[in-house]
């Protein structure tokens, strides 16, 4: 909320500072003055001008005085704060405020600029800034621009001099603020939208000159593209892999602009993306003689160049070039540093030179050596290239050395850090073998399993990676596809199973290539099981992973191409993106908050969580096509993969049809997971009646055919969602009954539909209806109504066990908080309300509410806020009492 205030009195600023120099009046007086109002805190003026002449000091410049733009705006404020005049007051927080804000948004000094302060401490709340903030900062700054360039080529075109001679105060946005605006477009990975801008900028150019031409002079200050305007698009341009639009830039550049180092160090990491070592050296050359192609004058080269262009050395695999530049080095009085040495290390073993053939890592480790002589810190990174030189040599046994070596300076390190551990106890800091980690750590790991993937090593590498959280490094997504793509070389797709369980525990997306692994993976095993029908070829081939059965390898070890598909979509919607992010911030009483409706500043956009929700189920949607189109075919736990990406993205006509799909299929029957992610659907929407209709569909769903009627007729009864097919009670054994889960997701949709709904009578039905089932299944539990009129029950109460629902905690919460709402919307005088009280404080009176609620048991914000008042009616009146004045003086 206060970074759109502060956005928007920005925008009300250049507005008003616009329209004043315009001359413009499509604004009216009441906005003008909303605008001062809101800019200046919401204080309206008790004493000062009136409102005419407010809106004359906004509209002409001139019944300021002729002051400047600040000043003016100055003058606005004061007299909506009900100043008489505009000298300047003491200076108090808030007028250091105004004048900082008006500087950032109309003057080169940017001191609050969204896009400068973006990730870093902001104004005096100390708010952080968000790339969207600075995106759309940018998209400001463009539209002014736009503006107020085709309001002088207008002018210009009527041949109005005199029209543009009043208009030379007109305010473009500054180099600068062009310049973050280019740099936040191409932050945001939009490179075309940032070079329309800079071709807008070059224009201004002949602009400028015809301005020139009419008028005699020209006050207008122009913002043409600068130095650090190539350098920035330059930059932006390598860094989004487009290294040639990088070299048209500095040609643009050259003819009028002296480049500097940056500038020199940008080209270079072009030329290291293009992998072009002859003209990187020759860039090099031309800044050391000052005379050349690219560069006419003399610069100093500093260590950014230096390890630049052993990267262009190190992607063009030229080791004996690299070592040329590490001699260099010392005559330009450079010192080397870990990147230095991490570089070169990283050119071993690519391609055959004068100081190392192609298989031999040995000058890796001497490099190492070099490096620790010169009391440079090997980290992580420099480890990880020197087992990768190691496993580009097949050398596994020296892969493994360098990770042995690794661990010996990490523990060597650990050791001088426990000694201050008297300093480090009065910040509550206890060192342990897995509190310390080495910076990038995880490459190192991920190369050497990479490297005994390779040499055919699969137990080491299984050993290592099951063993980095023992030594405080967790495994990422690479180092999970370098494994997984090792097991599958050696046809061990059990195990790579059992990775991809272990990346869905720990939240680990799959990457693509991993991705595309798998999928080509399953392929080849619906194909091998496709052509292997004999029962007896499969029993010998899943004996033995490595013996030839008629001349093919067994690579399935007894795991079926359907078991890879359904892990791979459980995979990709076990990651977080399809997760609600809740806050860490503790709630009240010490208890873990994680509010279900909670403000945007503790919740994630919930239009971009829902996008990548679509984007998952849209990933596992092509799975499954491609599983059918393979030939495969999807078990119920494949369909209860999809149908709970369904769930999750809200997408409930699709989950009804993938359901629809399981009734009309002759070998599968839906399962309590197949129910419970359908009626997490109908939550999701809010839809209460979707829920009902889930609920009594599989109630009157019948597993088995009855007497007298085909399987087919059955099913088709079972798809109508109604029970004309056959009486509930026939064939129990094989009917549905609900577990736990099922029934709170059947309870969470009408909550969900309460808060939403904006009809009284109608919440209270909804909150009703949860407290007469919890009512229900308590009655016929305990013998008070008899099993026939539970049978004839539409809802099946009498099917969810009782023991089981006074255990569980989240469903008695949802029935406690629809208690509480109910006893709320009654009154406590009236009796339905006393009935509710009573019926709430029962609840919390049960035995699971005496345990301690752990992190993992997080509760919701209106979870809390209905324990809190029904253990408040537990207390005595005089306590009640307390309590609500104490309640009054906080409020």
């Amino acid at each position: 909320m206060h970074k759109e205030r502060g956005g928007q009195c920005r925008a009300f600023l250049k507005i008003l500072c616009l329209c004043s120099a315009l001359g413009s009046s499509f604004m009216s007086d009441g906005f003008l003055l909303a605008c001062a109002k809101r800019y200046s805190n919401g204080k309206t003026a008790s004493t000062g001008v009136g409102t005419s002449a407010f809106l004359s000091k906004i509209r002409s410049p001139s019944a300021c005085g002729g002051v400047e733009r600040t000043s003016r705006l100055r003058v606005v404020v004061d007299s909506v704060r009900g100043q008489q005049n505009n000298s300047r007051t003491p200076a108090t927080k808030n007028t250091k405020r105004f004048d900082q804000v008006v500087a950032s948004g109309l003057s080169d000094s940017n001191v609050n600029n969204p896009y400068r302060q973006a990730g870093r401490r902001r104004g005096a709340r100390g708010q952080l800034c968000s790339a969207k903030e600075a995106e759309d900062y940018a998209e400001a700054i463009e539209n002014q621009l736009v503006a107020l360039t085709d309001s002088l080529r207008s002018l210009l075109s009527k041949n109005n001099t005199e029209m543009l001679l009043q208009q030379q105060h007109i305010l473009f946005p500054t180099v600068r603020e062009c310049n973050e605006a280019l740099a936040a477009f191409g932050d945001a990975g939009d490179l075309l939208r940032a070079l329309r801008l800079f071709g807008k900028m070059r224009k201004l150019k002949h602009l400028k000159e015809d301005l020139k031409q009419r008028i005699g002079q020209n006050s207008i200050t122009l913002p043409e593209p600068s130095l650090v305007t190539y350098s920035t698009l330059m930059s932006r341009a390598v860094n989004l892999s487009k290294p040639r639009v990088a070299l048209r830039l500095w040609n643009l550049m050259c003819p009028t602009i002296a480049p500097d180092v940056k500038a020199a160090n940008i080209l270079m990491n072009c030329f290291a993306k293009m992998a072009d070592v002859k003209r990187a050296k020759q860039l090099l050359r031309e800044m050391k003689t000052g005379s050349g192609v690219m560069i006419n004058h003399r610069l100093t080269p500093n260590l950014i160049t230096i390890n630049t262009l052993l990267n262009a050395c190190q992607r063009a695999g030229d080791l004996d070039a690299a070592l040329e530049v590490q001699m260099e080095l010392e005559g330009l009085g450079i010192f080397p540093d870990a990147r230095t040495y991490t570089t070169l290390i990283a050119t071993v073993a690519r391609e055959a030179s004068q100081h190392a053939g192609k298989n031999d890592p040995s000058l890796a480790f001497v490099l190492l050596d070099e490096m620790t002589e010169k009391g440079i810190r090997p980290n992580g990174m420099t480890y990880s290239a020197l087992i990768g030189a190691c496993s580009r040599c097949r050398r596994s046994d020296l892969a493994l050395q360098g990770l042995r070596m690794m661990m010996r300076q990490k523990a060597q390190e650990q050791d001088l850090l426990k000694k201050q551990q008297s300093k480090l106890a009065g910040r509550r800091i206890i060192l342990s073998k897995n509190n310390y980690t080495l910076p990038n750590e995880v490459g190192a790991w991920t190369a050497a399993i990479d490297a005994c993937g390779k040499a055919d090593r699969i137990e080491t590498a299984t050993k290592l990676f099951y063993a980095m959280p023992n030594f405080g490094c967790e495994p990422n997504t690479i180092t999970c596809g370098s494994l997984t793509d090792s097991l599958l070389r050696a046809g061990r797709t059990a195990e790579t199973l059992e990775v991809l369980r272990y990346m869905k525990r720990k939240d680990i997306a799959p990457s693509e290539v991993m991705y595309t692994s798998l999928m080509t993976r399953a392929n080849r095993l619906v194909q091998m099981e496709n052509n292997y029908t004999d029962w007896a070829v499969r029993s010998m081939m899943s004996m033995d992973d490595d013996k030839d059965v008629g001349g093919h390898v067994n690579e399935t070890s007894g795991t079926k191409a359907i078991e890879v598909y359904t892990e791979l979509m459980l995979s990709l919607i076990a990651t977080k993106s399809t997760k609600q992010q809740r806050p860490t911030k503790s709630g009240g009483k010490g208890q873990p908050r994680a509010p279900d409706q909670a403000s945007s500043d503790q919740w994630d956009n919930r239009d971009t969580r829902k996008e990548n929700n679509s984007a998952i189920l849209v990933k596992v949607f092509l799975v499954f096509q491609q599983m059918k189109a393979s030939g495969a075919v999807p078990d119920i736990a494949c369909y209860n993969a999809i149908l709970k990406a369904c769930a999750r993205a809200g997408e409930f006509d699709h989950a009804m049809r993938i359901m629809n799909e399981i009734l009309l299929h002759d070998d599968l029957e839906p399962n309590d997971n197949s129910w419970r992610e359908l009626l997490k659907a109908a939550s999701y929407l809010r839809r209460s009646d979707l829920a009902v209709q889930v609920w009594r569909q599989g109630l009157t769903y019948q597993a088995h055919t009855p007497m007298g009627k085909s399987k087919g007729q059955s099913k088709t009864n079972a798809t109508s969602g109604h029970a004309n097919g056959r009486s509930i009670s026939d064939n129990n054994n094989n009917r549905w009954v609900p577990s736990i889960a099922s029934f709170a997701e059947f309870l969470s949709a009408f909550l969900r539909e309460s808060e939403l709904t904006t009809d009284p009578q109608k919440r209270m039905e909804l909150l009703i209806s949860v407290v007469q089932y919890y009512c229900k299944i308590l009655l016929y539990n305990t013998n008070i109504i008899n099993a026939e009129k539970g049978d004839n029950d539409p809802d099946g109460m009498h099917l969810i066990d009782r023991t089981r629902l006074l255990n569980s905690r989240h469903t008695l919460l949802l029935i406690l908080r629809a208690a509480v709402a109910l006893r709320d919307m009654y009154g406590a005088t009236t009796r339905q309300g006393q009935k509710m009280e009573t019926l709430s404080t029962s609840i919390i009176q049960l035995e699971t509410f005496n345990n301690k609620i752990t992190p993992q048991q997080r509760l919701s914000q209106s979870s809390i806020q209905a324990l809190d008042k029904a253990r408040s009616w537990l207390e005595p009146p005089r306590q009640q009492k307390r309590r609500a004045q104490y309640q009054t003086r906080r409020t």
